[in-house]
């Protein structure tokens, strides 16, 4: 008799342990989170492989364009063997040294920079952008902010000569944010003090989201990609379902 009545015991105190395993496989997943930038945690993204937690990394050939830049013209960047993220096309431009008008230079996207700590800078020639795919339907909460632009020291003057030749210096950079194709905003940086912008912030809270609408972070490097450093960061938290129709 005591044998029987230690076992149901037992077995009452499994099942009680049991009950709450039960109860966590029968919740709902845990909202989704997506931060491009800022302080490493394990929610940012790594950018890795494209496509990596929504997240991929793209180039245009599209320049000062301001409000114009047009998102169907970017392209996705090519990994190098050390694993940073380039257009794998050369630029020509025409008369961008003012001693040589006639003459076309070559740029290969040397400086052009993703990277997972928010800095997004393009090159000459080329405009850089990471664009996130939603993968899941929901309610999402948009925030983070930006900031950056060129330094102030080279004001209007568009090239100085250094040991014979001449190098480009900064112009500013246009930062411009897209949601499912809508422009949030597009800000240029030359216009603020000191030819930079604060830091400034994102704020859309609430944005109804499907599988494959996109939200994109643009730099556009104008006529030049000399000395700019723009910094994005963005947190994109999925809060809830979309409401029944």
């Amino acid at each position: 008799m005591k044998n029987i009545l230690a076992g149901i015991l037992v077995l009452s105190m499994a099942l009680t342990m049991l009950l709450p395993l039960v109860a966590l496989a029968e919740e709902e997943p845990a909202d989704l989170l997506y931060i491009y930038g800022g302080a490493s945690n394990k929610s940012r993204a790594k950018l890795k492989t494209m496509g990596q937690q929504s997240w991929y990394m793209m180039y245009s050939t599209q320049t000062n364009a301001g409000e114009a830049i047009d998102l169907s013209t970017f392209k996705e960047c090519a990994q190098t063997e050390t694993g940073m993220w380039k257009p794998d096309e050369v630029v020509e431009i025409m008369g961008f040294d003012p001693a040589q008008p006639d003459k076309a230079i070559a740029f290969h996207a040397d400086w052009f920079n993703i990277r997972k700590d928010g800095f997004l800078t393009g090159d000459t020639g080329f405009s850089a952008a990471v664009k996130w795919v939603c993968e899941q339907d929901g309610v999402y909460d948009v925030t983070g902010s930006y900031s950056g632009g060129s330094s102030a020291g080279y004001a209007e003057e568009a090239y100085h000569e250094a040991n014979g030749g001449y190098i480009a210096v900064s112009d500013g950079v246009y930062m411009s944010m897209f949601i499912k194709g809508e422009r949030m905003f597009c800000a240029d940086t030359w216009e603020g003090e000191g030819r930079r912008i604060p830091q400034t912030e994102i704020d859309y809270p609430g944005v109804a989201l499907k599988a494959g609408d996109e939200i994109w972070l643009v730099t556009d490097t104008k006529a030049n990609g000399g000395w700019d450093d723009p910094w994005f960061y963005l947190s994109i938290a999925r809060v809830g379902d979309l409401p029944q129709e």
